[in-house]
């Protein structure tokens, strides 16, 4: 399984879960030190944000919208 890397538009660099983000009407992730590209609609950790939006699950864990191998057996 390889790890999943998010990078911010702005500055191209690795956004960890501990940096402090923007979010903004796009649902784009910037460095709160970095420009945003749009309006800000929330500020906090990247982790902070993956917890509060559901729409990162998904993204994150693109196989978490798959059955599990059990339920497609039946």
């Amino acid at each position: 399984m390889s790890e999943m890397l998010l990078r911010c538009p702005s500055c191209q660099k690795e956004v960890n879960l501990s940096e402090e983000v923007n979010l903004d009407i796009l649902n784009t992730i910037t460095h709160k030190s970095c420009e945003p590209q749009s309006s800000i609609k929330d500020s906090g950790t990247l982790e902070e944000m993956i917890d509060k939006y559901p729409f990162f699950e998904s993204i994150l864990h693109p196989l978490a919208d798959e059955p599990l191998e059990e339920e497609q057996s039946k």
